[in-house]
């Protein structure tokens, strides 16, 4: 399945959803990218979470609290999750779109966890988990 195939049944349901409740808004005008861009970085959570077995909630935790049973930081793997973004084959997400998923940070935090990426590779077993979430976050996506 494709991109445009998922993106086309996630409008769908969104459109159901919005008439099931007596709603009546043009869906006809929104960004396809941004449905998009919204599938990518839940995706992407989701293969985090389900590479480390944690909880979205505790990535998205403030402070970078040592999540358990991990090696990592929640602020370490949100630098993981804004490279996943950064890296979408089409058009990378906005910092500003990232930060909304994070909790309502502003661009600013999610550039300073792009830019803090660099150093957590250094760690050959994080950019091992990397590689392998990017693989995972593919394969869901069937990206090239």
């Amino acid at each position: 399945m494709t991109i445009d195939e998922i993106t086309a049944q996630v409008i769908e349901r969104i459109k159901e959803k919005y008439f099931l409740i007596e709603k009546t808004y043009n869906l006809e005008d929104v960004n396809p990218l941004t449905i998009k861009e919204n599938l990518f970085m839940e995706t992407a959570m989701c293969c985090i979470c389900e590479h480390f077995s944690t909880t979205k909630e505790m990535v998205l935790q403030k402070y970078g609290k040592r999540i358990d049973r991990i090696d990592y930081t929640g602020s370490a793997l949100k630098s993981m999750f804004v490279q996943l973004c950064r890296s979408l084959p089409e058009k990378d997400i906005s910092y500003t779109s990232i930060g909304k998923f994070l909790n309502n940070s502003d661009h600013s935090k999610a550039i300073y966890w792009h830019k803090t990426f660099n150093n957590h590779c250094k760690d050959k077993s994080y950019l091992f988990d990397y590689k392998t979430i990017l693989k995972s976050v593919n394969e869901k996506l069937k990206l090239k």
